[in-house]
């Protein structure tokens, strides 16, 4: 059982949904029963990991809960053309930080606008955010705020994963953020990845957590928290008056092919070494394939 997202959290926050008492506990039923039904639970932080089991604990079940990462593929990161900074008509001396994301409930940019705030116009002058992604109309209210302030704020929707990612490289920093709410310090978003491999100093306004453990291991990476305003208008600043010169190498970790590695062995250790040819003779619904051996990786993966 493979849980991209947290159901219960995802449930909690999403914006398009009617919640209400009987649905939670339809909901509930539902995740127990694919709870107790898997030999093995994967999730994408060890914090949800271990909220998983608890949560199958709470239920009397006894869940092996474990974790893999989210990555990067190499691939998608190769070699920058030399090439003059974009102009998107604020001109290009300006120390551009550049959000790659949705805006939204559980990632809003509020705690930012509001570190911002507090920035003398001379700096917020020198500043240019560049938002890339589907934002809800309460984050365009934020990014008013933010414009209010002297800052030249670039608001792109969707492009091209290809473009975004260019669009991030190209870039002095790189901006990301959780909302304080019960949960999301187990939360990393697959974009934090992306992000180690372009290489770019990353500002990170959120709790400490899973997420804040990842984005510290990037060289020049900060973490600092959505309710401290003034911390935030301190590492802002620093960016700014003290550009990173150089950028990193991707960290090797989170290539997607160390996990897939990893995601072959839980696979595979599914396998019981006690199984028989009988347990393992293919039936008509498999076509030919033991629903065992249909969900082991080719050795060669």
């Amino acid at each position: 059982l493979d849980y991209r997202d947290e159901w219960d959290l995802s449930n909690a926050h999403w914006e398009n949904k009617q919640p209400g008492r009987i649905a939670l506990a339809v909901q509930r039923r539902m995740q127990n029963a694919a709870l107790a039904a898997a030999d093995l639970v994967l999730s994408t932080t060890p914090g949800t990991a271990a909220e998983l089991a608890r949560r199958g604990g709470e239920a009397g079940l006894n869940v092996r809960s474990e974790s893999i990462f989210n990555g990067y593929d190499p691939d998608d990161f190769p070699p920058l053309a030399a090439q003059p900074p974009e102009d998107f008509g604020n001109g290009t001396d300006r120390y551009r930080l550049t959000f790659a994301g949705t805006l939204w409930a559980l990632n809003t940019i509020g705690p930012f606008a509001e570190g911002i705030a507090r920035l003398p116009r001379e700096t917020c002058e020198r500043l240019e955010l560049v938002c890339v992604g589907r934002r809800l109309d309460e984050e365009e209210q934020h990014l008013d705020r933010i414009a209010a302030t002297g800052v030249a704020v670039v608001r792109l929707g969707f492009v091209p994963h290809s473009r975004a990612i260019e669009l991030m490289r190209r870039s002095d920093g790189l901006l990301q953020q959780t909302v304080a709410a019960p949960g999301t310090e187990r939360v990393v978003s697959a974009k934090t990845f992306e992000y180690l491999a372009a290489g770019r100093p990353t500002l990170l306004v959120a709790y400490d957590g899973d997420q804040a453990r990842v984005v510290r291991r990037g060289q020049g990476n900060r973490t600092v928290s959505p309710s401290d305003p003034a911390a935030i208008a301190e590492a802002v600043a620093a960016m700014i008056e003290a550009p990173a010169a150089t950028t990193a190498d991707p960290p090797p970790e989170f290539h997607r092919r160390e996990l897939a590695r990893q995601l072959s062995e839980k696979l595979t250790s599914l396998l019981s070494p006690a199984a028989t040819e009988a347990e393992l003779e293919p039936s008509p619904a498999t076509h030919g394939r033991s629903p065992v051996a249909a969900a082991t990786p080719h050795r060669e993966a």
